[in-house]
């Protein structure tokens, strides 16, 4: 269906924004919030290239492209690495806030869309802290369990 065969407002960047604001806010909470750890765990397997090549790759051939060297030099790569993807959804999500911005600005206030695009562009604002808040607050509890099982491993001390 061609974005011609729906009405006017349904075509708005507004609508579209404040239609898909929640899934926006589930969507990038769940994946910032995981992030950081999906790091984590990017940096073991990386030290550990036996288990990337031989348990991930031989279970999932279409991740093959994923080794290091082959996916710098693969054309569809574009030079990036696999830690480079890892972050574009999480710039991608302080993108949306720029671009309703600068569709603000470039709109006249007596634009029948002005209003809807200041409020998308509060609730886009509003998803971004609520994201960022997501996304300490997991990285704040990863701390706390890291930290806590250093502390497990060390001995025991007892009172004299």
């Amino acid at each position: 269906m061609l974005l011609i065969d729906h009405p006017a407002e349904e075509c708005q960047i507004s609508s579209v924004f404040l239609k898909k604001a929640n899934d926006i806010q589930d969507v990038y909470s769940h994946y910032c919030a995981a992030h950081s750890e999906a790091l984590q765990v990017l940096s073991k397997m990386k030290k550990n290239s036996t288990f990337m090549n031989t348990v991930i790759v031989s279970r999932i051939p279409q991740l093959e492209i994923l080794k290091q060297q082959q996916c710098e030099s693969n054309p569809a790569c574009r030079g990036l690495k696999l830690l480079d993807y890892l972050i574009k959804p999480v710039q991608r999500l302080c993108k949306y806030t720029l671009l309703l911005r600068e569709i603000e600005r470039a709109t006249p206030d007596a634009h029948p869309e002005i209003q809807d695009l200041k409020l998308a562009l509060e609730k886009i604002t509003s998803i971004v802290n609520k994201v960022n808040a997501t996304a300490k607050e997991s990285v704040n509890i990863s701390s706390l369990i890291s930290l806590e099982e250093r502390l497990s491993d060390m001995p025991q001390v007892s009172p004299s």
